[in-house]
């Protein structure tokens, strides 16, 4: 007879009983899974692996009321081997940096010192005086249109519309540099916005051609409440040919100072304070 325990655990489910039917309220919201799993994966899906490009624009960086602009340089086969220039006005290098197998190099002229080490966010470039969002492999697939390397297996937590048919998005990932974020797609299925909760708010703007043009971060200081900004604008886009080892090396003096990042104690470099142009 199975008709009267099905009944007796309706009665107790109206009375807030059968508590192991309930869904599980750490499990990944799955009300809003359809439509927004369908939206995360097309997007995913249409991020191709960006090929050998080389790409430049200005970079304005700082808090505010002291502001720097510089010009940059991103060339590589693919985001895992890249090559990175930062300079002031006309050829006035104020670093070079080199990525291959997740290491990065990266040579301050003004002090003609090599520092190595792991390519991560707030890492080598922060120690340069340049505090960025994303790792230099971030950054060239993500301005190049593909996010795989900064959503590594995302699932959703949560979804909600926004105007004009956007979503946003909030997602666990399996990065362990960025673990937690809200994504935020427009109509077009094209990243508008990424935020990581208690350090950076992105915002992106995206050319005619569905690629960034534009990249707008900010983060602020809990316990200042400071905030620094920085704008990248990327002003020219070009496909290339396959770079050579040497195109992609990168040159250093043999009198060269070499740090390793994970045991110097070194304060940061200001040649990013001290040379950029001020705005």
């Amino acid at each position: 007879m199975k008709i009267l325990p099905a009944l007796l655990c309706a009665l107790l489910l109206a009375a807030g009983g059968c508590a192991g039917l309930r869904p599980d309220a750490s499990a990944p919201e799955q009300n809003a899974a359809p439509a927004a799993q369908e939206r995360l994966d097309a997007f995913m899906a249409k991020r191709a692996t960006p090929g050998p490009a080389a790409l430049e624009g200005s970079l304005r960086f700082g808090t505010t009321g002291d502001t720097r602009r510089v010009t940059w340089l991103i060339w590589g086969n693919n985001a895992d081997a890249l090559r990175f220039d930062v300079q002031a006005g006309m050829g006035t290098l104020l670093a070079a940096a080199a990525l291959k197998d997740g290491r990065l190099s990266l040579y301050l002229p003004d002090e003609n010192r090599l520092i190595q080490g792991e390519d991560a966010p707030d890492g080598l470039l922060r120690r340069a005086g340049l505090d960025m969002p994303l790792s230099l492999k971030e950054l060239y697939s993500v301005i190049q249109g593909d996010f795989s390397a900064l959503l590594l297996n995302p699932y959703i937590r949560a979804a909600e519309t926004t105007d004009e048919g956007g979503i946003r998005l909030k997602l666990r990932s399996d990065s362990p540099q960025m673990p937690a974020l809200t994504l935020e797609l427009d109509a077009r299925n094209l990243p508008v916005r990424w935020t990581i909760p208690a350090s950076w708010d992105v915002e992106l703007r995206n050319g005619p051609d569905g690629l960034p043009d534009k990249l707008d971060a900010v983060k602020k200081d809990r316990m200042s409440g400071e905030t620094y900004r920085v704008v990248l604008l990327i002003k020219n886009r070009t496909e290339k040919e396959a770079f050579s080892e040497r195109e992609l090396s990168l040159q250093v003096p043999a009198d060269a100072r070499m740090s390793s990042a994970a045991r110097s104690t070194e304060a940061a470099p200001t040649a990013f304070q001290t040379r950029a142009l001020a705005r």
